[in-house]
């Protein structure tokens, strides 16, 4: 095993520890990146993947000009790990799998991660710290707010809006045209034929709202 020197003068750092760190990792092997190791709030293991995790307490004052990217699924905890790692000077790192169809002037902002099989047509626009999961299909002119996530199997259609921190379940589809609020959850399967507000939980065919909330709370305990 490398040296706790080593690992922290060189290579990719993940930031969680758990099963979409596992994709994470995948597809930062396949772009060319060296993987340190993960980070963790508060680590209950010493290794994942044969590879250490490390107290991210530990590395803070040790990050400016580091190569970092998150690992982590739940949209208000990436908010909190991105930001903080911003403001001790990370370098948040965009991995796209390199089984991917992406227009030529498509936009990605720091820190979005794109899997494997995805699709993402022209003049779309991702924020920061996005998830487009495997196999989803996001269409012409769309706008994806930062730290939301496309699940697995997910479709939008052309100038659909996704708001800040929301989540399109696993195989849900968005028709054209819809503006979707922030921290909204769309459930597995739904169909989407309407504008949603922030803050909601919808699903069904078609989508129903059925309870206001904020899907993801502020306050995450797991968070940075």
């Amino acid at each position: 095993m490398a040296s706790r020197k080593s690992i922290r003068d060189s290579g990719l750092l993940i930031f969680g520890a758990s099963g979409y760190a596992r994709v994470v990792r995948d597809v930062a092997r396949l772009r060319g990146f060296d993987v340190a190791a993960f980070v963790e709030l508060a680590p209950d293991k010493s290794t994942f993947l044969d590879l250490p995790v490390l107290s991210q307490e530990s590395l803070l004052d040790e990050l400016s000009g580091r190569s970092v990217a998150i690992g982590v699924g739940n949209p208000s905890r990436r908010q909190n790990i991105s930001e903080r790692l911003i403001e001790v000077g990370a370098k948040l790192v965009t991995l796209i799998h390199p089984e991917t169809v992406i227009a030529e002037d498509v936009t990605i902002g720091e820190g979005s991660i794109v899997c494997a099989a995805s699709v993402i047509n022209p003049g779309t626009r991702i924020g920061r710290s996005v998830i487009v999961n495997t196999g989803a299909i996001v269409e012409h002119d769309c706008v994806l707010g930062d730290f939301s996530q496309i699940c697995p199997g997910a479709t939008l259609g052309g100038n659909v809006r996704v708001g800040r921190g929301s989540w399109i379940g696993i195989g849900a589809t968005v028709i054209e045209g819809i503006s979707i609020g922030d921290w909204v959850m769309i459930g597995a399967g739904a169909c989407v034929v309407g504008d949603l507000e922030d803050e909601v939980v919808a699903y069904g065919v078609p989508a129903k709202v059925a309870r206001r909330a904020r899907y993801f709370p502020e306050s995450s305990t797991e968070a940075i």
